[in-house]
């Protein structure tokens, strides 16, 4: 109760928000709809822009971690998924 009555259940949701408040309008107006958009938050890029949108990461679990598959790999995946845009934002980012 005391988390719900200071907003930190729902910290994290608002802070992806108002990320994505100032991204979204960008998305909207200087992409093609065929582009398409690799960053964090994919789904509410497509749910808002109608752009096709995939992950702009790329990580296997290995054992209790999470590990980076490295700049190659990344590279070659954002490249086999045609992705044309690239958005680097999250939470935590000053916009």
């Amino acid at each position: 109760v005391t988390g719900f009555i200071r907003g930190s259940a729902t910290s994290m949701q608002r802070g992806i928000s108002a990320t994505m408040e100032d991204i979204l309008p960008w998305v909207r107006a200087s992409t093609d709809t065929t582009s398409v958009i690799a960053g964090e938050d994919e789904a509410l890029i497509w749910l808002y822009t109608g752009r096709h949108a995939i992950p702009s990461y790329l990580w296997r679990v290995r054992g209790r971690t999470a590990e980076s598959m490295g700049p190659d790999s990344l590279f070659a995946y954002l490249e086999r998924n045609g992705a044309t845009h690239l958005v680097l934002a999250g939470a935590g980012s000053s916009r």
